[in-house]
């Protein structure tokens, strides 16, 4: 099996969501010519019970949480690979032994 090597500091599910927030002003020429203030950035994952968690995500830290998603995902694809590998080893394994 492959080795799984990790370069972030953090592994993050979720997805990174970018929002523009309009503010309560009517006659905001921000809101007015790009549809709100930011761009603002979210960390959004299902959390307990199926509820959507919203996490702020400064923009100092995009590079450390994308590099979190991105480990998630390898750890993802190495399990599933991982899983593929045992299950074709148990059925050899399970073909072998008598009933």
């Amino acid at each position: 099996m492959a080795q799984l090597a990790l370069d972030a500091p953090w592994v993050l599910q979720g997805t990174l969501v970018v929002r523009r927030l309009r503010c309560r002003r009517e006659d905001c020429p921000v809101c007015q010519e790009h549809g709100g203030h930011g761009p603002f950035y979210y960390l959004s994952r299902r959390g307990e019970g199926g509820k959507t968690q919203m996490v702020y995500v400064a923009r100092a830290r995009l590079g450390e949480v994308r590099a979190g998603l991105r480990a998630f995902a390898r750890l993802k694809k190495a399990l599933g690979t991982l899983a593929g590998e045992d299950l074709v080893r148990w059925r050899r394994e399970a073909r072998r032994r008598p009933r």
